[in-house]
């Protein structure tokens, strides 16, 4: 009789197949053990002498191992998949169904498997919990195996607390289909298409965080690779993908079930070593070397063979290495040794700023206004996590209008809104990786925010109707900034051979001087030059135009309300700067400059200047 290692069911001796459960009986080394005969032992190579013999699997072992522990008391599901069959295509679930009386749906999220789709939902009774949905498909044949493996990911997730592994929500089936609901993260793929070093080496420095804690809980993933880590809406890092994830105690029958391209030798079969801890850090460090090299691991055979990646540091490639030794035990021993190895390249590609910093500001009510209906904000905050230093930075000028004091409230409205949600949402982001949809989509929510602000304060002071705001916004995360604008304050980029416009001004003249009506200067002396199209004035819901730097030595950053370049053209903008001692002096001259031309409006200015270094400066 063939006993099977995952679920005790005695099988027919010419079985391929578990006939209970399905387990691949073909790829497990097993035998009955009779006690009149000696065990046959496994021949190894010299090499491999010192290394511990994958054990023979006899039924007295396959007991104790069932009798071990806690939520393990009931059997295991297969560690393979049913193979799929034939059958009717399934159609997705549409926008706004509802399962279980529970859940909306209200997106469908890229998969990176063709057995399940991927869901985002929203809880009916709290419309502000998002959950993802995990809807298993091609089950024509494997239902009863499908629904035992998602049980037992379900419940293992429910032992485990740790903030880089998803959390469990739910598992229910519904009109003979199975769903599993955890807390909502994206696939890592979906979210960055090229990762940099630095994503690549955080992501990692979390999974080794989030395996130390499975080892401590003596549990093993087995199926590490970037399908299986998502990324919530803040850019918090996440380990799922727990099918395959066993406690030690059961991970003698395992060899066999293997990701090609990224299990290691010993879950492969390929070699006698047991499979353990540092099974899962040569996953992490396959799945590291793919997402670096953007080699296809379908190429790379059934267990990955690490080889040099090009344009990567030799550091970067000596860790990865590491952790694809064939040798076990020449691998990080634990995923604890793993991040420890990590932590130095953390540090430095989070860079430590690589830019002196010096920031100016300031602002005027100008000639002809009796009141300043500016504002502006400035704030710079560094983080250090574990010898690793992070700058953040947010700058912030609004423009208000409305007349009666009103065009002053927006601005100031606007300022408190934008940088209270951006302050919240986004500083203190380490540990998380912010792709640039996470970032744009943080501050379209801030700009939505204070238009709703806009609009409530309205409705509660009549007397305010027409009042409105214009904003442009810079947010400095490490060495590169994000701008963002609505209305017609400008973001300027100058350099030491010129300036250029980040930002293109919603106003009529700007769309006539687009489409070839008027030119430049005659824009200048126009009646209806004040005029813009677009403003945060809480009539409708309005989107920022976005836009970012990849910032080097010498840069500068301008952000300006129209004030100032209603009054002063562009090249003298740069000049005033680039012959500026420090940017407060820039700032100083540029609204004396703006003043001398006749100062028609209010006049405020930011400027943020880059040096060569990688000292802070207020």
């Amino acid at each position: 009789m063939k006993i099977c290692p995952v679920c005790n069911f005695e099988n027919p001796e010419d079985n391929s197949y578990c006939d209970e459960c399905g387990f691949d009986l073909s790829k497990i080394v097993i035998s009955s053990v009779d006690s009149n005969k000696e065990r046959e032992e496994i021949s190894t190579s010299d090499n491999d002498k010192d290394t511990d013999k994958f054990p023979i699997i006899t039924e007295d072992m396959i007991k104790q191992n069932s009798e071990s522990a806690d939520y393990r008391t009931r059997k295991l599901p297969p560690l393979t998949e049913p193979p799929l069959e034939e059958e009717e295509i399934q159609q997705p679930k549409k926008i706004k169904d509802i399962l279980k009386k529970r859940y909306k749906i209200i997106e469908q999220i890229t998969s990176p498997s063709p057995s399940f789709e991927l869901y985002k939902a929203q809880e009916l009774k709290q419309a502000d919990n998002f959950y993802l949905i995990r809807r298993y498909i091609n089950l024509k044949e494997g239902f009863e195996q499908k629904k035992h493996s998602s049980f037992h990911e379900f419940e293992m997730l429910q032992t485990l607390e740790h903030p880089n592994i998803i959390r469990v929500i739910d598992h229910f089936e519904e009109d003979d289909e199975l769903y599993l609901v955890t807390e909502f993260g994206i696939p890592f793929p979906s979210q960055f298409d090229k990762p940099t070093s630095k994503q690549v080496i955080d992501l990692s420095f979390r999974i080794c965080k989030a395996l130390e804690y499975l080892y401590q809980k003596a549990i093993v993933h087995l199926d590490i690779r970037e399908q299986n880590i998502l990324i919530g809406e803040e850019g918090e890092i996440k380990l799922a993908g727990f099918t395959r994830a066993r406690h030690l105690s059961e991970t003698m029958g395992v060899k066999g079930a293997f990701t090609e391209g990224y299990s290691p030798p010993e879950l492969c079969g390929l070699n006698p070593s047991p499979v353990d801890h540092r099974s899962d850090t040569f996953s992490l460090g396959a799945t590291m070397y793919y997402l670096l090299s953007n080699d296809d691991p379908s190429l790379q055979g059934i267990s990955p063979i690490f080889s040099t990646i090009s344009g990567i540091s030799p550091e970067i490639q000596g860790i990865i290495a590491k952790a694809m030794a064939q040798d076990m035990t020449r691998r990080y021993q634990t995923a604890g040794e793993f991040k420890e190895a990590l932590l130095p390249l953390l540090a430095k590609l989070r860079m430590n700023f690589p830019f002196t910093l010096n920031i100016g500001r300031g602002s005027d009510v100008g000639k002809r206004r009796k009141i300043n209906e500016d504002s502006l904000f400035t704030l710079e905050l560094s983080s250090a996590e574990q010898s690793a230093i992070y700058l953040q930075g947010l700058y912030l000028v609004a423009d208000g209008m409305g007349g009666e004091s009103a065009g002053e409230v927006a601005s100031s409205l606007v300022i408190r809104d934008v940088s209270e949600y951006l302050r919240s949402n986004l500083f203190f982001s380490e540990g998380k990786l912010l792709s640039d949809e996470i970032v744009k989509d943080k501050i379209r929510e801030a700009i939505h925010r204070a238009n709703q602000s806009i609009s409530s304060y309205v409705s509660d002071h009549p007397e305010a109707k027409g009042m409105g705001s214009t904003i442009v916004l810079a947010l400095l995360l490490g060495d590169t900034i994000y701008i963002a604008h609505v209305g017609d304050s400008r973001a300027y980029l100058i350099k030491e051979d010129g300036i250029e416009r980040l930002t293109v001004d919603h106003s009529l003249m700007a769309r006539l001087i687009s489409i070839g009506q008027v030119t430049e200067e005659e824009a200048r002396s126009h009646n209806r030059r004040g005029e813009i199209y677009k403003a945060i004035s809480g009539k409708s819901d309005v989107e920022p135009d976005l836009n970012k730097v990849k910032l080097e030595a010498g840069d500068q950053i301008l952000l300006c309300s129209d004030g100032l370049n209603s009054m002063v053209r562009d090249e003298e903008i740069k000049e005033i700067i680039l012959t500026s001692l420090d940017p407060q002096e820039a700032c100083e001259k540029l609204i004396a400059a703006a003043n001398r031309e006749g100062g028609e409006d209010n006049i405020t200015t930011v400027l943020l200047r880059f040096g060569i270094g990688g000292v802070n400066e207020g």
